[in-house]
């Protein structure tokens, strides 16, 4: 999983397509879309379950 800030004029990509930003825009949490070469992402509503997942988890020493 990725958080990622949705633009409308941004792409994303990764190893399974590219994903236009501008796609997304509009399309309800829980719908799939396609990317050029068939894969897919899920669009997921932020929860704080998600986000603590999603998030570099670093170690601190008090």
């Amino acid at each position: 999983m990725k958080a990622v800030k949705v633009c409308e004029n941004l792409v994303l990509q990764n190893r399974v397509g590219v994903f236009k930003h501008s796609n997304w825009i509009g399309k309800p949490f829980g719908s799939i879309i396609f990317s050029n070469k068939g894969g897919f992402v899920y669009l997921l509503a932020l929860t704080p379950e998600l986000w603590t997942l999603v998030l570099s988890h670093r170690t601190q020493i008090l």
